[in-house]
């Protein structure tokens, strides 16, 4: 089932820089662009709806912060030209899919769907998955992962 939801302009920007927004705020930009990129070929699925919902969940947005966001027509800031910033993003969507100890397919095709809207590339964003699923019950190794990410750069 598909949920229709209007489209927002994901090219607008934000007056403020990234890194100067609290982490409130960066919580709330984080599910702007996810709904942007969601919804980017005309709909957000219930897969798409409940992966931005564990985001919120996750930063600590409460379900109707969420909503709000979901069917707001707030302007959102673009997909962060800075690349440390949309790596960061991945990072969450990887730590996210492992949260509850459980990879399942349907959240690994969420993280290619939203990845390569990010610009990444299909085999590191597989390379990504396979170190989260290795380390399901402690932390993602960050140098393993930069170290995988360095490959693909140009």
């Amino acid at each position: 089932m598909v949920i229709a939801i209007s489209m927002v302009c994901l090219g607008t920007t934000i007056a403020m820089k990234w890194e100067k927004l609290n982490r409130k705020e960066q919580s709330i930009q984080i599910i702007r662009i996810l709904r942007s990129l969601s919804i980017a070929d005309g709909a957000l699925t219930h897969s798409e709806l409940d992966l931005i919902r564990k985001v919120g969940d996750y930063y600590g947005l409460t379900s109707d912060e969420v909503d709000d966001e979901l069917i707001s027509e707030t302007p959102v800031i673009s997909v962060p030209s800075d690349e440390n910033a949309r790596i960061k993003i991945l990072y969450y969507m990887l730590y996210l899919i492992k949260a509850d100890q459980v990879i399942d397919l349907e959240e690994v095709q969420l993280v290619h769907h939203f990845g390569l809207k990010l610009g990444f590339r299909e085999n590191m964003l597989d390379k990504l998955i396979d170190i989260a699923k290795e380390n399901i019950g402690k932390g993602l190794p960050i140098e393993k992962m930069l170290d995988t990410i360095r490959q693909y750069l140009n």
